[in-house]
């Protein structure tokens, strides 16, 4: 009896972990894509051919308090890389942006980088973006500032910063 119940399980162990490595669904399949749902919020492209970057995002009550400077508000967050020919960084909406109006981010050099100059090559397909030359001492950024409203509840594409 206790022989029959050994080869018993020997054989329904294999079937069983077959048939579950069959039902599972998978999006890291090697060779296959899958479509990402992206959060809402919004993309930001980046081209630094000059070495590291910083973007930089400050959150804002009004258009006026945003172009202040270029660091007015209340900075929201930061990402930095390095040398690069397209990168992506996807910057995701936050509750506390809902007592917000208006976002608005940069990309600088990053610390110890060469100075350059990280140009808005296109604004992207935000409605009510809008792109501003504002200066923190006496370095001046092209800034982009867009209305929260807008990425709140969906995901969209937004500028495209180059120091090329």
């Amino acid at each position: 009896m206790p022989l029959i119940l050994i080869i018993v399980v020997l054989v329904a162990f294999p079937v069983g972990y077959y048939f579950y490595t069959q039902n599972i669904n998978s999006d890291n399949v090697k060779g296959m894509s899958a479509d990402v749902t992206r959060k809402p919020g919004f993309g930001v492209e980046i081209v630094s051919l000059g070495g590291t970057w910083d973007l930089v995002e400050f959150l804002c009550t009004t258009l006026e308090e945003c172009t202040k400077s270029a660091v007015s508000g209340k900075r929201s967050g930061s990402v930095s890389g390095g040398t690069t020919q397209s990168h992506e960084v996807v910057v995701q909406a936050k509750p506390e942006w809902k007592e917000y109006q208006y976002i608005k981010y940069l990309v600088r050099p990053g610390w110890s980088s060469v100075d350059r100059t990280f140009k808005v090559l296109s604004e992207g397909s935000i409605n009510g973006t809008v792109v501003k030359v504002l200066k923190d001492g006496l370095s001046s950024y092209e800034t982009v500032i867009t209305p929260v409203s807008e990425v709140l509840s969906v995901y969209k594409q937004s500028a495209i910063f180059s120091d090329n």
